[in-house]
């Protein structure tokens, strides 16, 4: 060989070597080797097999060279011990030098197969895995045919384990590549299958250089239209003095996590938090934001803190209804017994402005207790077409003539558990709300229907809807809130809605509001149904309240002790009357006669109500008791009082009231 064929050799094998950095297609790397084995053994006809898959057959892979038919008829051998060089080079991992095909038995089954086609000798060494990137050790294998029966020698020997050599390290680089690629496909599909927007961004400049599928569909951008932006395009805020600071904080190590908006391609905005890290490739440094939509996220968290505004305001309700209840009991108590003894005159109606206002604030106290979710109910199967059919000639009076009232009642809609009365309640408050959103007139809508979703069932749903002047979005936000009122002072107090919100919540179900200014508002309860059915209401009668029983009273506020002591003794009862449970238990001890009816508060100094009714019940299982008390239903059921088991009256209350209850107890036939 000379010179300048030794140099035109090496450059060609150095041109392979960069062929397979360059990532060039396998069967194009196979093929320029093949015929620069060719080049090298003149009369050579190279072939490159691979081993499929299954690790039991050979297919061709390269042979630029070699007949068609020929290449076509082996692809597909099976490796064995005696099948051709090939099969058996890859069988024994070890090199086949077949010199006379004609005569060699490794050739008996495809003798006919290389006569066809003028071959008569072939050479095949196994190409083998260096770095082992397979099940198997044999990667395939590179033989040369000749036509003339032929002996290797030490030269083409060297050619061969340079082929070999070479198609092994093509093989594996491919297989390299392909797996480096299939784990990024398999990355991308992760990445862009992530909730959250990844941006890949220069470091410096904030260059976009890569993004997710995710950060494509919440801005509204194309991939291509991202890549190569710069984050202005997206975040108004990601320049100048913020980006300074940003790298800054980047340049001291670790994450970087703040809030911002980012603006769509259609021009909306939406809340993020932003996660930005950075990390170096290829020299080079990038950062890595992870951004984040926390539109629902912010949305909950304002319904949280709407709710925690509820709870809060509804403990202070609590927390004064007691003291209130008891100070109600007293005031309405004796302006009731007044109004019972004077003659008509200036006097009686001073005395019933105080009871009208002692009304007044006791319907306050419950509404706020109903906003708050505290008050004490009693639900029961409501129809809520009949109770809206019951109540609609009061609406009508409630509206006035400048309204009319449309109804669209569906008929055997399925019961809703609630009170009654605070189902009334509601009905009554978006009424007179829809009516002072319409003070120059229009029409108000009342329907009952029923409706079906997956997540939440069977609901019976009640919409009031009006033509009214409608809400702007600042304010249908807070429409729910207690105290929040657009009406002059003096004119509302800003808990009709919040009493509806918390009484629908009570029972079950929520509210819905929709409106624009404008174009009226519609508000929609949806309450659980039920397959229960309504009671038939009692027959009206004659309420006996007199008595002649004897009644253990315990009630630590002195005023309402008095004022209930009076009315039972007025009405023929006997009265043992304490101010705690230790005097009780001792005025129990010290009647000797039957004691009929015990009424105690439920919280007391020293011991509660339902302690004391045991004590006494374990002496006097016969004897009766009737609880009451002021405070809300969670403080009651947390000291042991059962609403709906045990008898409970709810301050304030009247002495009629009083007396018809425990007529109740006592007669519960």
């Amino acid at each position: 060989m000379s010179v300048s064929t030794s140099r035109d050799a090496h450059q060609r094998y150095a041109a392979l070597l960069e062929q397979i950095a360059a990532d060039a297609p396998l069967p194009d790397t196979l093929d320029a080797l093949a015929r620069y084995v060719e080049d090298e053994l003149p009369g050579a006809i190279a072939s490159v097999l691979l081993l499929d898959a299954d690790g039991a057959h050979l297919r061709t892979a390269a042979g630029p060279g070699l007949p068609a038919a020929y290449s076509a008829a082996i692809d597909g051998v099976a490796i064995g011990p005696s099948v051709g060089s090939c099969g058996t080079a890859a069988y024994e991992r070890a090199p086949v030098m077949v010199e006379d095909i004609e005569t060699d038995p490794r050739w008996d089954a495809y003798r006919g197969l290389a006569r066809a086609h003028g071959l008569r000798a072939c050479w095949s060494t196994p190409i083998l895995s260096r770095r082992r990137l397979g099940p198997h050790p044999v990667l395939g294998t590179f033989a040369v045919y000749y036509r003339a029966p032929r002996a290797p020698d030490a030269d083409a020997r060297g050619v061969l384990a340079r082929a070999e050599f070479v198609a092994c390290i093509a093989i594996e680089a491919d297989r390299a590549v392909a797996a480096l690629r299939e784990r990024e496909a398999e990355f991308r599909t992760f990445v862009d299958h992530a909730g959250d927007a990844f941006f890949v961004q220069a470091g410096g400049t904030g260059t976009v250089v890569d993004v997710n599928l995710q950060a494509c569909e919440s801005l509204g951008y194309t991939r291509d239209e991202l890549i190569g932006a710069a984050p202005t395009l997206f975040d108004v805020a990601a320049h100048g003095a913020m980006m300074a600071e940003l790298k800054r904080r980047l340049e001291t190590g670790g994450a970087v996590t703040f809030d911002s908006t980012h603006t769509r391609k259609d021009g909306s905005t939406f809340p993020v938090e932003v996660r930005i890290g950075t990390f170096t490739s290829r020299g080079r440094r990038f950062g890595l934001a992870l951004v984040r939509d926390v539109t629902a996220r912010r949305a909950l968290e304002e319904q949280l803190q709407q709710a925690q505004k509820m709870e809060a305001i509804g403990r202070l309700a609590g927390g004064v209804a007691h003291d209130f209840n008891n100070l109600l009991t007293v005031i309405n108590g004796y302006a009731e017994g007044l109004l019972a003894d004077l003659p008509a005159g200036p006097a009686r109606d001073d005395v019933a402005v105080i009871r009208d206002a002692g009304n007044r604030a006791a319907a306050l106290t419950a509404q706020l207790l109903a906003f708050s979710r505290r008050t004490i109910i009693a639900p029961r199967p409501v129809d809520l077409t009949a109770t809206v059919a019951r109540l609609a000639r009061m609406f009508e009076r409630v509206l006035g003539e400048r309204i009319t009232l449309v109804t669209d009642l569906a008929a055997g809609l399925p019961t809703v558990m609630a009170d009654g009365g605070q189902l009334e309640q509601v009905l009554l408050n978006l009424v007179v709300n829809a009516r002072d959103a319409m003070p120059a007139g229009g029409t108000l809508t009342i329907a009952t229907r029923e409706r079906t979703s997956t997540l939440l069932g069977r609901q019976v749903c009640l919409a009031v809807e009006d033509t009214g002047e409608g809400m702007p979005e600042d304010v249908r936000a807070r429409v729910f809130e207690p105290f929040f009122t657009t009406k002059p002072q003096g004119q509302g107090s800003g808990l009709g809605l919040a009493t509806v919100y918390g009484i629908v919540k009570q029972a079950g179900g929520y509210v819905q509001v929709e409106s624009r200014v404008g174009h009226g508002s519609r508000f929609t309860v949806s309450l659980p149904a039920s397959d229960a059915v309504e009671a038939a209401p009692p027959h009206p009668g004659v309420t006996q309240v007199r008595g002649a029983e004897v009644v253990l009273l315990v009630e630590d506020e002195e005023g309402v002790r008095r004022l209930i002591a009076r009315g039972l003794e007025q009405h023929g009862y006997q009265v043992l009357a304490a101010a705690d449970g230790a005097a009780a238990l001792r005025l129990e001890a010290a009647h000797p006669a039957p004691i009929h009816l015990l009424i105690t508060d439920v919280l007391m100094p020293g011991m509660t109500g339902r302690e004391l009714a045991d004590a006494v019940k374990a002496r006097r299982p016969a004897i009766k008791v009737l609880f009451v008390s002021g405070y809300t239903d969670d403080e009651v059921l947390r000291h042991g009082v059962v609403i709906g088991t045990d008898a409970f009256f709810h301050k304030p209350f009247t002495p009629l009231g009083l007396l018809t209850k425990v007529r109740e107890v006592l007669d519960p036939a």
